[in-house]
């Protein structure tokens, strides 16, 4: 009986900490989350990921969508370039992750977006 105890709790375990998605950096905590900033005048930002697809969407006070930004990102330590499939053109962020919160820069501007959930 303690063997096939033993057993299922080492099986049990073993599955749970083989679907543990692991945290290295920066990279792998934003594409790892999802993010959202709220608008003046009640739109939204949202930046969300699948693997490596990332997702950029800007959305008007009525929640639909103004702008979309698709495709493969890339990511380096200060830089996040998103290719979008549609317009074959780059988008080429700069970044901060600092807690819960992370900066985009684009074109001389700049949006705070705030963590949402973890994606699993």
């Amino acid at each position: 009986m303690r063997i096939v105890r033993f057993l299922l709790v080492s099986a049990l375990i073993f599955f749970m900490t083989s679907c543990t998605q692991v945290i290295k950096n920066s990279a792998d905590e934003i594409r790892l989350s999802s993010w959202r900033a709220e608008l003046k005048g009640g739109g939204a930002v949202e930046f969300s990921f699948n693997e490596d697809d990332a997702e950029f969407i800007i959305l008007n006070s009525k929640n639909k969508t103004v702008s979309e930004i698709k495709g493969k990102a890339f990511f380096d330590k200060t830089r996040l370039t998103v290719f979008d499939e549609k317009d074959t053109q780059s988008y080429v962020f700069n970044y901060k992750l600092k807690d819960n919160k992370l900066k985009l820069f684009y074109a001389g501007g700049e949006i705070t977006l705030k963590r949402g959930k973890i994606q699993s």
